[in-house]
């Protein structure tokens, strides 16, 4: 259904003599959208996150019209690494000082009661992006991983600890 969106959109573009560029984002973090606790309280289901941060997504399409590059084609804005979740669930929870969270396999949490047709397919589909065409671009990110994207809400989070 996605790939269909962005097709209309480049070809409705193209009848009012627009030649746009769509990003394609992958899952998006900072400032009020960390989601920390889910990582460190677990269960944490196997799989793999594809991030960015929200300044670089901002930032990504801010280059993108500014350089007046990728016209009439798709971009993936994603992070430099797609992230393993019970490591990165691991890494946050050494980061913040707390134990390893729970983690659970695909099998299950598919097992569990209630989950959406779409909770199962992101369950099932877990993918690994790469952002080899925006570096080609020339775009640099400001955090080209989550170990730099997080450490404002790790230090948040500690502090809340702490005091």
């Amino acid at each position: 259904m996605l790939v269909e969106a962005e097709r209309i959109a480049r070809e409705r573009a193209a009848d009012y003599g627009i030649d746009g560029t769509v990003a394609r984002f992958s899952g998006l973090y900072g400032p009020d959208r960390y989601r920390l606790e889910r990582y460190i309280e677990g269960p944490v289901t196997e799989g793999y996150l594809n991030m960015v941060h929200r300044v670089d997504a901002a930032g990504a399409v801010g280059f993108l019209l500014t350089e007046d590059r990728a016209r009439d084609e798709v971009v993936l804005v994603t992070d430099d690494e797609p992230a393993d979740k019970w490591e990165f669930a691991d890494w946050l929870a050494d980061q913040c000082g707390v134990d390893e969270p729970a983690k659970q396999t695909k099998d299950e949490r598919l097992a569990e009661d209630g989950l959406s047709a779409a909770a199962q397919r992101r369950i099932q589909t877990s993918k690994r992006c790469t952002n080899d065409y925006l570096r080609e671009l020339g775009y640099a990110f400001t955090h080209p991983t989550y170990r730099e994207g997080y450490r404002d809400a790790i230090q948040a989070y500690r502090g809340d600890m702490d005091g």
